[in-house]
């Protein structure tokens, strides 16, 4: 019930300014040893986007911990010290394998099911030492103070990756690390302590504290020599946004434009009845597009079907319906986002994906354009839009092309993007249909006297797998709304 509780009232925390003890507004540094010192200065405290800035907890308050996963010992893992050598020795630490280290964000820990599903999925696919980061108690703080603990937990990352490297003559670029929410600016911190990083990943960096803020504060394409960034919940806090929008990365990935992920729009009954229970249904509801990028990343793990599409504009504007969707810069979303790695000075580069409600999640890309013709007797009309695609594979799937009720006008050319859970093959038609809807709670939108027909007799397919385009042609016969039998569109070229 209290992480919850500590979710919902998240929002108009941050909104408020945030709550700090008054003990840390008198002091503006604190010292830790090896850690260094932490102030509350400049660029820590700078308005409007970071109008708060607290002290860090002591390292015994934030008690992180580390812990080691290899294929020797997959399920117990061993504790790593980041003051002496000993148990770096002792353990299963392969410094002639690539490492990768894993750190949770706010009121979380290092064993949920995510940091462990992650941590398998990596090992069943490389042999790695993959070191799961733990700092429950400091992430249970009030939001601004978790936010300045994460400081703290970046300098001990850090000071761990010293004394690797010092021990096993080693150096940052065989080291790859993943962090979720605030985890991705421990992360960040991390790196611009090393300055050798080979990689950091960011799983949709949190954004309250961190939007528009020096680079110092966040994760930046500085803090390692690659770094990539999936978002995933951009949305405004005080609609629940958790991460961030700007582009932070060598390569930023939107997914579904980085906000409202599929299948995260169930209601929170919905989500209350397939979590079992009312306080995983709330936290799911709360955090289903904050969390998907840990699926997403995982998944991509043994999963290579990730396609996301460079694109200089706006999801909706400029992919979805502009001139720049599906091109043939091509990079992928997730694990293996490094092979596309910028040889030039690049970043913030913007790749967005389109993705299906279910895991893997990916899909097969696919833009209609979709002519409406004006015979005398045409008129304007609401309704949603289907295809079903068929192709050689055997494989059909209805997709809605509208994300909601539209209206449609005669003479006018429309673009939409779909993609399929299922490859299609080469296509040899579709079949296309439409809904009028008159929901009884929308008398705005009801046509009392008559159901528009709709006419289309040419629909264009590009299919962004093979950079291939279909023309589909249909007959000049007016398309009733409803029906059970759909219009069949044939590959074919029109009159």
């Amino acid at each position: 019930m209290w992480k919850l509780v500590h979710l919902l009232l998240f929002a108009a925390h941050v909104v408020s300014g945030g709550l700090f003890d008054k003990d840390d507004a008198a002091e503006d540094e604190v010292c830790y040893g090896d850690l260094g010192c932490f102030s509350t200065a400049y660029p820590f405290l700078d308005p409007p986007y970071r109008g708060v800035s607290v002290l860090p907890e002591s390292p015994e308050a934030i008690a992180t911990t580390f812990h080691l996963n290899t294929r020797k010992n997959p399920s117990v893992a061993q504790i790593l010290l980041n003051k002496d050598n000993t148990s770096l020795l002792s353990s299963y630490f392969d410094p002639t394998r690539e490492t990768k280290i894993i750190c949770h964000g706010f009121t979380e820990n290092g064993d949920k099911q995510w940091v462990v599903d992650m941590a398998m999925a990596l090992l069943n696919y490389g042999d790695y030492n993959v070191i799961r980061t733990n700092w429950n108690e400091g992430s249970l703080a009030l939001y601004s103070k978790s936010v300045a603990n994460t400081r703290v937990v970046g300098a001990e990352i850090s000071l761990l990756i010293d004394r690797i490297k010092a021990l096993y003559n080693i150096n940052g670029q065989s080291i790859h690390l993943i962090g979720h929410s605030l985890g991705g600016h421990v992360m960040g911190y991390a790196g611009e302590r090393q300055g050798d990083i080979g990689r950091i990943t960011g799983l949709d960096p949190a954004g309250p504290y961190y939007e528009a803020t020096d680079p110092r504060v966040r994760l930046d394409e500085t803090d390692a020599q690659f770094v990539d960034v999936i978002h995933t919940n951009v949305n405004p806090i005080w609609t629940l946004g958790m991460g961030i929008y700007q582009p932070s990365g060598h390569l930023d990935f939107y997914v579904n434009g980085g906000d409202d992920q599929t299948g995260c729009d169930q209601s929170v009954t919905q989500d209350i009845i397939s979590e079992g229970g009312f306080i995983d249904g709330g936290v799911q509801f709360v955090t289903c597009d904050h969390n998907r990028v840990n699926k997403l990343f995982t998944d991509s793990v043994g999963t290579r079907c990730h396609e996301a599409y460079y694109c200089e504009g706006e999801y909706v504007a400029d992919f979805i319906e502009g001139a720049c969707a599906l091109t043939q810069r091509v990079a992928e979303m997730g694990f293996h986002a490094d092979l596309y790695k910028p040889t030039d000075n690049s970043k913030n580069l913007v790749f967005y994906q389109k993705t299906i409600g279910e895991e893997p999640f990916c899909g097969f890309h696919y833009r209609f354009d979709i002519h409406f013709d004006d015979p005398w007797r045409a008129a304007n009309g609401k309704g949603n839009l289907f295809v079903t695609l068929i192709g050689t594979s055997g494989n059909q799937e209805r997709l809605q092309l509208t994300a909601d009720m539209q209206e449609f006008r005669p003479g006018q050319d429309y673009r939409f993007m779909a993609v399929t859970g299922a490859p299609m093959g080469t296509l040899s038609g579709l079949y296309f249909e439409w809904e009028y809807d008159t929901a009884w709670y929308k008398p705005w939108e009801w046509d009392i006297f008559t159901k528009p027909d709709f006419y289309v007799h040419r629909i264009e397919v590009y299919s962004a797998n093979d950079f291939t385009s279909y023309i589909m042609c249909g007959q000049k016969d007016p398309i009733k709304a409803n029906r059970d039998v759909a219009a069949f569109f044939p590959v074919d070229k029109c009159d």
